[in-house]
């Protein structure tokens, strides 16, 4: 088992806050690995560790900020073919739920929006999501190949550094990153 992966978005190299939160949550499911991608993401590797990612992919292609979604969608669909996790856990942000719904449709697994927690269940995993403004929380066992892809609320969980942090093992990916494609880009911000 490959164990959970968290999708870490990165600002110039600072983890989005929602980035902890997930991190707080993984850690406390299994053996956590994130993924950070895009300029400067590198910068980001020791405050994931200190929130418990015990491995941390980067990759630093200028594309993962200035294109949107496709090239993290291809990377991630090659990782997760290659080491096969078993949950794949994303902040619901623009950039969060764009990558997780191709993510899901290139890999016709099961993924579930709005999340505010997530616990093991048998083998697999159970969802909670809440529904009706609230009022009522739904429980979710996706019974789709793995991984499941979970987008999970900002705020859910709160962050907390893990009480046993050391530096996570890095690896460092230069796969070469398809940019030549017709696709949608950031022109400003």
């Amino acid at each position: 088992m490959a164990g959970i992966w968290v999708f870490a978005e990165t600002v110039d190299g600072t983890p989005a806050p929602v980035v902890l939160e997930l991190l707080t949550k993984a850690r406390s499911l299994g053996e956590t690995t994130a993924i950070a991608l895009g300029p400067s993401a590198s910068k980001a590797v020791q405050t994931l560790g200190k929130y418990g990612a015990k491995k941390v992919y980067v990759h630093e292609d200028a594309a993962f900020r200035d294109i949107l979604a496709t090239p993290a969608v291809d990377l991630l669909a090659r990782l997760i073919e290659n080491h096969q996790p078993d949950l794949v856990i994303f902040g619901m942000t623009y950039d969060g739920r764009d990558v997780a719904s191709r993510l899901s449709a290139r890999l016709s697994t099961a993924l579930i929006a709005n999340a505010t927690d997530v616990v093991k269940k048998d083998a697999g995993w159970a969802i909670i999501t809440p529904v009706f403004g609230g009022t009522l929380l739904v429980t979710t066992v996706p019974r789709a190949k793995a991984p499941t892809l979970v987008l999970i609320r900002p705020k859910a969980v709160a962050a907390e550094p893990a009480a046993s942090a050391s530096a996570p093992q890095v690896e460092t990916l230069t796969d070469p990153v398809e940019s030549g494609k017709p696709v949608a880009r950031v022109l400003r911000r």
